[in-house]
Formats: C-alpha cells, structure tokens, sequence
C-alpha cells in the first residue's frame, strides 16, 4: 500500500507540474500579472515535491534489501 499512496502522490506532482507550466504560458497582458509568477512557484514547489518524492522510494527500496543481507 505504501507504493500505491506513493503512485498517487505521483501523480498529483504530475498534475501539478504540467498544470503550472500551462499557467507560465499565460500572457500577463491578457490576464492578471501573478498568474504567470504563481505558475513558476508551482513549478519549482511540484519539481521538488517531487524529487523528494523519488528520493524516498529509492532510500525505502535501499534500506529494505539492506534490511534483507
């Protein structure tokens, strides 16, 4: 189950990632200015998210076969 919670917190970094990209594409003049600067704060928020996220598989599939020897 652990995976699977893991798998869905995936996937909603994957959404959050393409999600701001679409909100940088924005053009401030046709919209409000911030829209384009929360797009990158997201961006970078979903990029380490999900970094972290990855860091933490490894690390857990690291210390179980470590656990295994």
């Amino acid at each position: 189950t652990v995976i699977i919670n893991r798998m869905t917190v995936g996937l909603v970094f994957i959404g959050m990632f393409i999600g701001s990209a679409i909100a940088m594409k924005v053009s401030p003049s046709t919209s409000w200015p911030i829209i384009p600067v929360l797009g990158v704060i997201g961006f970078v928020l979903s990029l380490v998210m999900g970094g972290m996220l990855v860091w933490s598989v490894v690390w857990d599939m690291w210390r179980s076969r470590r656990r295994k020897n």
